[in-house]
């Protein structure tokens, strides 16, 4: 029998570090929605929790095209899946992600939630070069319709890159 729950897509780029037993935890714990878990692609050295869709090497020679997947878009990595499945929704996590997933979000005009675990509000604003990912929060708060910081910590460092504080 077919699971008749609605479907929200949950995204992280890559599945899974071994560190993030909460984002497993997340996905197995839903009860609302059926997850549909969608990336680049899938570590051979991770939990063992693959993605639905994940479909490119995650190292290797072909790992250069993950570079030409986010120069592009993604386009057409994740389209077929997500027009079958047809998600309410697309949860990322980290921003740094999120920032991978604004294409496929922007294509297919999906509700955008994103949780911002710290990494990527402490650090990633400092370290990635700033055309990658902090001189495109403002475009990325601008399309998120949920910012979910996990402390409030995490909440005012949002503020103080930008976040609208009506997203929180």
């Amino acid at each position: 029998m077919n699971d008749p729950r609605p479907v929200a897509a949950i995204w992280r780029t890559q599945w899974l570090p071994r560190s993030e037993t909460f984002i497993r935890d997340h996905v197995v714990s839903m009860q609302r929605y059926r997850p549909l878990t969608l990336g680049i692609s899938n570590l051979p050295e991770g939990l063992g929790f693959t993605a639905d869709r994940a479909p490119l090497p995650a190292n290797g020679p072909l790992k250069r095209l993950e570079g030409l997947s986010r120069r592009t878009g993604g386009l057409g990595l994740h389209d077929d899946v997500i027009r079958r499945q047809k998600p309410r929704l697309l949860h990322a996590h980290f921003g740094t992600d999120a920032m991978k997933a604004l294409p496929v979000v922007n294509r297919h005009r999906l509700p955008f939630a994103i949780t911002f675990h710290g990494y990527d509000v402490q650090d990633a604003p400092r370290t990635i070069p700033a055309a990658l990912y902090r001189d495109r929060l403002p475009e990325l708060f601008d399309r998120a319709d949920l910012l979910l910081p996990v402390s409030d910590y995490l909440a005012g460092r949002l503020l103080e890159l930008g976040a609208p504080a009506e997203k929180m």
